[in-house]
């Protein structure tokens, strides 16, 4: 979650954001948590934490 919350503002085209965007998404994918689940729950960030809580449980 910290990893997240520390993430820069996105800017396209910025290769040191979009390499630190990909690592917390592979650390979530690790995780057992679906990246396209956790995207189309954008805007929620209450069930957001739920489903990454959740998928690190079950590891």
């Amino acid at each position: 979650m910290e990893m997240v919350a520390a993430l820069p503002e996105y800017r396209p085209g910025d290769e040191s954001i979009l390499k630190q965007y990909k690592r917390v998404e592979n650390f979530i994918s690790a995780s057992g948590v679906s990246t396209a689940e956790l995207y189309r729950l954008n805007g929620n960030v209450e069930k957001q934490r739920e489903l990454l809580v959740g998928g690190m449980k079950q590891r």
